[in-house]
């Protein structure tokens, strides 16, 4: 059975959930970070974050591959247009100051 491709409302509570996980874990850490807690922040019921992801791991690890991703296109942006040591450079202060953001 194919499966169907989520509305763009259902991305977009997706999207709200999991930039509300990305804060809640850099401010209070993944066991301080609940279920509970990223209903609160996103302004829903626990029972809603549970519609869109089945479990908190599974929520943090789609904040977690946001992250990563959002990190992997600033570096890589930073470095295209570069080679040998000046894109030594271009990664590390793009690195840096995007973990810094």
């Amino acid at each position: 059975m194919p499966t169907r491709k989520p509305t763009f409302i259902e991305q977009a509570r997706r999207a709200q959930l999991v930039d509300a996980t990305i804060d809640l874990v850099a401010r209070h850490g993944y066991a301080g970070t609940s279920l509970a807690r990223i209903a609160e922040a996103a302004g829903i019921s626990k029972a809603t974050v549970l519609y869109h992801f089945p479990s908190k791991d599974a929520v943090v690890r789609a904040a977690y591959e946001s992250v990563i991703e959002g990190l992997t296109a600033h570096v890589g942006a930073a470095v295209a247009p570069h080679t040998g040591a000046a894109a030594f450079e271009a990664y590390i202060r793009s690195l840096v100051g995007h973990l810094h953001e």
